[in-house]
Order: C-alpha cells, then structure tokens, then sequence
C-alpha cells in the first residue's frame, strides 16, 4: 500500500508540471494586455511600459515560466497584481467558504441519492423507481443558477425563511453560518445528487441480482439489512468513486453559485482574476484546484482498499 501511494504521488508531479505549463499559456495567449488594464483608461503609452518592465510582462515567454517555476519549487504562487498579496494569502482567506460549501453540497447530495438510489433499486420497475428517475433526470437538466434563482425567489423572498445573499464565517456561530449556506449549498447539491442517485440505482441494482443475495433474502434477514449490509455495501466502490470525483468538481465548479449567491470563495476569486487579467492569481488557483483534484483521487484509491477488502494493492 505504501509503495502504491508513493508512486501514485511520484505520477501526480508531472501531471502538475503539465497543467501548470498550460495554463501559463493559455494565459500568455490572451488578446488583452495586462499592462494596459492595470494602468487604466487613462494611462500613457510610458505608463503602461513601466508597469509592463516592473512586472516583467516584456520579458520572454519562457523567462517568465521559468521564473514562476522557480517560485512554485519554494511554495510561492506569485504575488497578485491588482491587490500585491501573495496569491497563497489570497486563496487562504477564501478557502473556508468554498470548502464549506463544497462539503455542505455533498452532505445534501448524499444524504439524499444513496437512499433515494438504494429505495429505486430494491423498487425497480415501480412508480417509486420511475419518480426518482424523474427527479434525477429533471435535477441534473437544470443549470445551477436556475435552480440557484428559483431558490431564492421561493425561500428567501417569499417565504423570508433564508437570506439571499452573504457568508458568513464558522467562527460566529453555527446558525449563521448554516443560514447562509443552505440554500447554495442545496442548489450546487442537487445536481449532483441526481448523478449520485442515478449510480446508486445501478450499482445496488446489480447487486440484488447477485447470488450472495438471494441467498441472504433466502435465509429471511430483514429486508434493510439486505440492503445495507449486503447490496450497498458491496456497491460502494463505483458509489465512493462518483463521490470523490464529485467532490473534487463541486470544488472547482463553485463558480456559478458564489457568484449568485456573492459568496467570497476561490470561485468569485477566480472571475475577479480573469476579468482582471491578474495572472497570478488565475494560474494560482487553477494550480491549487489541481492539486486538490489529484489528492482526492489518491485518496479514493486508497478508501478502495477500506471499502472493499477484495482489492489490494
């Protein structure tokens, strides 16, 4: 298992070095100078020369990627451009409300697909099968800001039962913060939680037409015990999987609805960063949600050994 894990580390390193080159690209290749933005409207062709020689922006390509590996190898993302903190600073502050929200939307989606998974699987063919069909179907076609604004419109408008926009931070207390992040964290959850119900279906569905199974219902053990401690769990291993996976993308994908919900997280971070043409922080983030994605898949590689003891490493 160590010598897996070590190795799997040792493949993530280039994997990072790619995306990091890529996005540097991707971000030198844009028609807009940032220079020129910086200095705004107003600014002289001197000035916008002088910020361009203070930020390096008129050295070659390759001069500046070397230089910004250079401070990747001492932890360093660079310092911001707009704000002239450091990109690692920035990412701090906002970090506690995307994870937040990212780890809520999961809560919501999970507590509601795996039951509503496991109940359509042991229904199948029913009117309760072909209702959680549609919901899935129905939740996963919706884009996040409808349901994000159909949220709002109903429970904190109408019924005044949420605020309809704002964070606000664990440390002043468990209410507010929960009041605050109900409502994105049910519309980012939703979604998901239809892809999570429509796999929860399939896997635990395959496994009641296994043998093991009927021989348990054969042997009259309650029908939730079947299900539990038999089907589930002997399909969690393509269920941990889309969690992971969906854990991973709800971080990265918060864009949407911390923009709606003026949510200051990395996503609203990231959008000032690009319509700002601010580098560091764009290719900062971009590298920090990277490397997030490859820690939770190493992560669900390993609960594969915990969850289904037939695999080993």
């Amino acid at each position: 298992m160590l010598a897996f894990v070590v190795r799997r580390v040792l493949l993530a390193v280039p994997v990072m070095i790619m995306v990091a080159t890529f996005v540097f690209l991707i971000m030198q290749l844009g028609t807009s100078d940032p220079a020129a933005v910086l200095a705004g409207d107003l600014a002289t062709d001197a000035q916008i020369v002088a910020i361009r020689e203070r930020y390096g922006f008129d050295q070659p390509v390759w001069v500046q990627l070397f230089k910004w590996f250079a401070l990747l190898a001492q932890g360093d993302l660079g310092t911001s451009i707009y704000t002239q903190m450091p990109v690692t600073r920035l990412i701090g502050q906002r970090l506690e409300a995307t994870v937040a929200l990212a780890v809520y939307a999961m809560v919501v989606a999970i507590l509601l697909a795996v039951p509503l998974g496991t109940i359509a699987a042991w229904k199948a063919g029913s009117w309760i099968d072909r209702a959680v069909m549609i919901f899935a179907v129905s939740a996963f076609s919706f884009p996040v800001f409808l349901i994000s604004y159909t949220l709002i419109l109903v429970f904190a408008l109408e019924l005044g039962l949420f605020p309809v926009q704002g964070y606000q931070p664990l440390a002043r207390g468990i209410g507010p913060f929960l009041e605050y992040l109900t409502l994105p964290a049910i519309s980012l959850g939703l979604a998901f939680a239809a892809l999570l119900a429509r796999m929860t279906r399939a896997s635990v569905l395959d496994m009641l037409r296994q043998d093991f199974v009927r021989t348990a219902r054969a042997k009259g053990l309650r029908t939730w015990r079947v299900l539990v401690h038999h089907a589930l769990r002997n399909a969690a291993v393509p269920i941990v999987t889309v969690i992971g996976l969906g854990l991973a993308a709800l971080i990265s994908g918060v864009v949407i609805t911390e923009t709606v919900f003026a949510i200051p997280g990395i996503g609203r971070l990231t959008v000032d960063g690009i319509l700002t043409r601010d580098y560091p922080v764009v290719q900062g983030v971009v590298l920090f949600f990277s490397f997030v994605y490859v820690l939770l898949n190493l992560a669900i590689d390993v609960i594969y050994a915990v969850v289904d003891p037939r695999i080993r490493y």
